[in-house]
This record gives structure tokens, sequence and C-alpha cells, in this order.
């Protein structure tokens, strides 16, 4: 049996994010200074990795998600 090991960075975002819509000026990702291309230039606009997982060699699979 495989043991599957299941890690979800992004559902912190969507409840952060529910507040405040995207426009499509923010989503324009070929605008340096669209909303979207600020963000992903700006490393504290993710959250930092809290911690690690002991014993990853023990896992078949890893979904990151």
């Amino acid at each position: 049996m495989k043991k599957v090991f299941v890690l979800i960075l992004a559902l912190c975002m969507v409840f952060a994010m529910a507040s405040c819509a995207s426009t499509d000026a923010d989503l324009d990702y070929g605008n340096s200074g669209s909303r979207s291309s600020v963000e992903m230039n700006d490393p504290s606009a993710r959250p930092a990795i809290s911690g690690t997982v002991s014993n990853m060699e023990q896992y078949d699979v890893v979904f990151v998600g």
C-alpha cells in the first residue's frame, strides 16, 4: 500500500482573497504594476513555511496544491 502525503498551500490564500475580488487589470501579468505582478514579486505576499515534515522519505506520493 502506498503512503500519500497531502500538503494544501492555497487554502489560506483562498480565504484571504475572498474579501477582495480581482479585476481584469489586477490579473494582467503583462503589466508590471498590476496586483498579480506586484504580489508575485513580493516575498512577503505569501505565508512563510512554518515547519517541516518528519520522515518525508516514507511517502510514495506527495500532493502539493
